[in-house]
């Protein structure tokens, strides 16, 4: 009797256990994955940073993580920096993220949006998700939920044990399960918190109201309160803070409101700087530093960072970092994205230019398609496969190459060839010729590259950094 009933025990203690593991692995396959949308994720790689190894941080909204690029910062003065801002944050979450933020960084100066003064709700449900359920479980979750979910009005779901559990939240995803929730995606890894967005915003400049200094509201009780408590926060932590508005359009009621917003600020001492004001001292120009009415895209990032890097080194007491131990990271946040930065001009590049790339880049997979019997192939690409040991037998059968770092991987096969090129893709040519004509095409995983259209003297770059194509030229 005794022997059965400790089986029973053993077998409910093994069945557990294995019910544990399968609901923790189902978890790290369903649970929610961004701040931003599309798998980047500020407030995961917020939780892998080393412990005190931040000086400035900032918090915001969207137009903070596409405006503010920390690797700049870091690249220009060495300051450590990261972008904690996520999607459609509001006022109130945001003193629960700093208050996370400070549990294992020690920031000398906290920045914080200056679109907080007009953000104290969410009008879509995934930046309701994103502003809670990214963040550890913790008792600043726990009031985060308490604050922003229940008067949440706007919201399609504001049942606060959904939120406390979370689960109930995520379970039904499984029906739009992509690949990168099974694998880590490298594209946004160390990237402390930007986010990449080159497109262009083609509607001119701002209007006066925008730029407008001197018509001032009273501030709101809504914002007075948090800044106080944020202010109090600051003060009981040994950081400042400072405002900043990036480029943005604003209606003359706006306007007069965040100018109203600065006033109180000013009596309290706290620094604020309005990009708007100076978009002509740091060359911005809205039609091609905009990515919309309201977000920099990355070339304007660029500028407000500079300047930024400048006015936080003039106006505090910050180290400079670089070469020291424990912040690898910030390097690496530079090599992403000077990657990114040639993903999108690349395709302006010559065929040398661009096979040339291998050299200064590392990480750069090439297919390389060349037949010599036809009269629209490329000098340079002929040359380029001569430097990669390709002999001239070879190149005059044609076909298509794989390689990097100018060595070839795989040569040209009646059968299909190809590698591994991250955890996720394989790249892989499927060749069928004839006397006459030649189909090779070029694969990543399911999606065709290279097809009948540019068979003939083509240049594929797979970046193994940013685990994506970055660049099919046809360069005939």
């Amino acid at each position: 009797m005794k022997n059965s009933c400790i089986k029973r025990i053993l077998v409910i203690i093994v069945f557990l256990l294995l019910l544990s593991a399968f609901l923790i692995g189902t978890y790290k396959v369903l649970n929610w994955k961004d701040t931003t949308g599309d798998y980047f994720s500020s407030t995961k790689q917020m939780y892998e940073l080393n412990d005190n190894t931040v000086d400035v941080a900032f918090f915001g909204p969207s137009v903070f993580y596409n405006g503010i690029n920390p690797a700049i910062l870091w690249e220009e003065e060495g300051i450590a920096s990261f972008n904690a801002s996520v999607a459609g944050q509001d006022r109130n979450a945001s003193y629960y993220f700093v208050k996370e933020f400070i549990k294992k960084q020690s920031p000398k100066v906290v920045v914080l949006s200056a679109t907080y003064f007009f953000h104290d709700h969410y009008d879509l449900e995934g930046n309701l998700y994103r502003n809670t359920i990214s963040l550890n479980q913790s008792q600043n979750y726990v009031d985060l939920v308490n604050d922003i979910v229940p008067p949440n009005e706007k919201s399609a779901n504001n049942k606060l044990t959904d939120y406390y559990l979370r689960w109930p939240i995520i379970h039904g995803r499984y029906k739009e399960l992509k690949k990168y929730d099974f694998y880590d995606t490298n594209e946004y890894k160390d990237t402390l918190g930007f986010s990449f967005t080159p497109d262009c915003w083609n509607d001119g400049a701002f209007e006066e109201d925008s730029l407008n200094s001197e018509y001032v509201l009273e501030i709101s009780e809504q914002n007075r309160a948090w800044v106080d408590e944020m202010k109090k926060l600051a003060d009981e932590n040994g950081f400042e803070i400072l405002v900043v508005a990036t480029p943005k359009v604003y209606d003359i009621t706006s306007r007069g409101k965040l100018n109203g917003c600065y006033a109180y600020l000013d009596t309290l001492g706290i620094k604020h700087v309005d990009i708007n004001n100076i978009l002509d001292e740091i060359d911005f120009v809205e039609s091609k530093d905009m990515c919309d009415a309201s977000h920099p895209n990355a070339y304007g990032a660029e500028k407000i960072s500079k300047y930024l890097s400048t006015y936080l080194k003039d106006n505090y007491a910050l180290a400079d970092h670089r070469g020291n131990a424990g912040y690898e990271i910030y390097d690496r946040s530079v090599t992403k994205y000077n990657h990114n930065v040639l993903m999108y001009k690349a395709e302006s590049l010559s065929a040398d230019e661009l096979l040339s790339l291998g050299d200064k880049y590392t990480g750069l997979v090439y297919t390389v398609t060349y037949h010599a019997d036809d009269e629209r192939n490329e000098e340079a690409v002929y040359n380029y496969l001569l430097k990669c040991n390709v002999s001239e037998e070879a190149l005059n059968a044609g076909g298509t190459w794989i390689i990097k770092n100018n060595t070839v991987l795989k040569s040209p096969q009646e059968k299909t060839y190809g590698v591994k090129v991250s955890k996720a893709d394989y790249l892989y040519v499927l060749p069928t010729a004839n006397n006459e004509s030649y189909f090779d095409t070029v694969y990543v995983g399911d999606e065709q590259y290279v097809d009948f259209s540019n068979n003939v003297c083509c240049i594929l770059i797979y970046d193994t950094l940013l685990e994506r194509v970055t660049v099919v030229k046809d360069v005939r």
